[in-house]
């Protein structure tokens, strides 16, 4: 863990020519995500039933949705290469309104999808200090 981490002081990173503070995430943030993540699992298995007209088939996948949102952990998440860029944009989302209350979900979209791998990595590793490095046999990797 970084000292920033532990003393949960806003990092100051310079992207796309602007300024942003990034102050890294609290147990209260990580549960928050993981809330949403969960209500986002089963907002998507709502949708995919409402697709189809056989009644198994909706059960099936609302029970698929329920099942995968209680298993869901955003600490088990973060840090993983296979981790959704939804996600990763909410954790930053998460981080930069602290210091930014005025920022965008949008925003941080257009932002993350604007920069380059290590700008990314710079961020994220500043809002969680966890990075974004590939896992390798299941182990998380930890940014340097």
């Amino acid at each position: 863990m970084s000292l920033t981490n532990a003393t949960a002081a806003p990092t100051t990173i310079q992207a796309n020519g602007k300024e942003y503070r990034i102050k890294p995430l609290t147990l209260g943030d990580l549960g928050s995500l993981e809330r949403w993540l969960q209500q986002d699992y089963m907002r998507l298995g709502r949708e995919q039933a409402e697709q189809t007209t056989d009644k198994e088939t909706k059960l099936l996948l609302i029970e698929q949705a329920f099942t995968k949102a209680r298993e869901v952990s955003v600490l088990d998440l973060l840090g993983q290469s296979n981790s959704s860029l939804t996600l990763v944009v909410r954790v930053l989302y998460e981080a930069l309104r602290k210091e930014q209350p005025e920022i965008t979900i949008d925003e941080v979209e257009e932002l993350f999808g604007s920069l380059t791998k290590a700008k990314a990595e710079e961020m994220y590793s500043a809002a969680t200090d966890v990075g974004l490095e590939p896992v390798e046999d299941g182990a998380k990797k930890k940014a340097p």
